[in-house]
């Protein structure tokens, strides 16, 4: 199972729709395309950096997991034929499925890392004479609501507009034992490049590491960020006591390192060794409590030999 079908139960199992989630028994009918395009466009536009989803085959008053017929899905082309039509710029989205609890789940996935808000309605939309949409309009998500956008909506994506992109350097997590002050610490570690294309300067504070194992998800707090070494002279200082900042049109090429314990990479290594499917999310955390996560990339461990020979006895 995927990063991007996890993080989907997760939001069925939270019950719960807000700004990164709308639940619905079923896909839209013929007669209902306009809120199809408000919908998206109204995600499109909430600021909040993660993926936004439309989930079908879920009764969003009782929760119930009902499941829809595959058949009910519309080809991507009429989704994509409906934006282009009525949205400008146009909004790129994936439509899919997933098997969960012996049903069907369908979805819309609205990717986060767009940099091209505002979404505007370009022509109106027109039905039995009444008008659905109009041109000129536009929408944002706020909790499970869609609203018109108001002066300090736009003001909002304005000043958020770009955003923090996160990749990893070498797609690999690597586990080896780094030396700080003389002592010796078991290290997880992850090169990674961030670059700020946003119009401010971010100030982070917090990094997560997750690892996602088959149907496991695992997170790790970063300890500390910096050049990719093994020995320190004395122990790095934290983000959370001094943060990191990053200016606008910059970017870092650096390693995260997290302390973990013998077993735990034991454990990670041995599923890692089952499985062919290992990735890692980064989770960047900022001084106005905003985060930022990338998409879940594939990665192979690199287990330092001393250790390898160490576990396999």
């Amino acid at each position: 199972m995927t990063s991007k079908e996890n993080q989907i139960i997760n939001l069925i199992i939270s019950q719960d729709e807000n700004d990164q989630v709308d639940f619905k028994k079923e896909y839209y009918s013929k007669e209902k395309k306009y809120d199809l395009i408000k919908d998206i466009v109204s995600f499109a536009n909430n600021i909040k950096p993660k993926d936004k989803y439309i989930v079908f085959g879920v009764e969003n008053s009782t929760w119930n997991v009902l499941g829809i017929d595959r058949a009910s899905l519309p080809d991507i082309s009429e989704i994509n034929n409906l934006l282009h039509s009525y949205v400008e710029p146009f909004i790129d989205v994936e439509l899919g499925y997933l098997d969960y609890q012996g049903v069907t789940i369908g979805f819309i996935r609205i990717p986060h890392h767009d940099l091209n808000r505002p979404y505007v309605i370009s022509k109106e939309y027109n039905k039995n004479k009444g008008v659905f949409l109009r041109k000129g309009e536009i929408y944002t998500r706020k909790g499970a609501t869609n609203f018109i956008a108001e002066r300090s909506d736009l003001d909002c994506i304005y000043h958020n507009k770009g955003t923090l992109d996160i990749n990893l350097y070498t797609k690999e997590l690597s586990f080896s034992n780094i030396r700080i002050n003389g002592n010796s610490y078991l290290a997880g570690q992850v090169r990674c490049i961030i670059q700020n294309n946003t119009p401010k300067t971010i100030v982070i504070d917090s990094i997560h590491i997750f690892v996602h194992c088959g149907s496991n998800l695992i997170e790790h707090t970063v300890d500390f960020i910096d050049d990719q070494k093994s020995v320190f002279i004395k122990m790095p200082e934290s983000l959370s006591q001094i943060p990191m900042q990053i200016s606008s049109g910059d970017s870092l090429q650096k390693t995260v390192y997290f302390e973990i314990s013998e077993i735990a990479a034991i454990n990670l290594n041995k599923k890692a060794n089952e499985l062919s499917d290992v990735s890692v999310s980064i989770e960047i955390g900022d001084v106005l409590k905003r985060t930022y996560q990338n998409d879940a990339e594939t990665i192979r461990l690199n287990v330092a030999e001393d250790l390898l020979k160490k576990w396999s006895h």
